[in-house]
């Protein structure tokens, strides 16, 4: 790469967190999730590799208080 070019991928999501203000991205740890973040009108989402975890073994991410 040659001096500070970004993907466009990058470049968007660093447009995105530079806005003032907090940023509301949900979780997801599957495709269907994604696409779920998407079609509510989300900018952007986020995976965790424990969310992929438990929806690979079926189990809830958190635990009920």
């Amino acid at each position: 790469m040659k001096g500070n070019t970004m993907r466009p991928q990058a470049a968007a999501m660093k447009a995105l967190l530079d806005q003032p203000g907090l940023q509301i991205m949900p979780g997801c740890g599957d495709g269907m999730g994604a696409r779920l973040i998407e079609e509510a009108g989300f900018p952007t989402g986020f995976v965790s590799g424990s969310s992929i975890a438990c929806e690979s073994i079926g189990t809830p991410s958190q635990r009920p208080p």
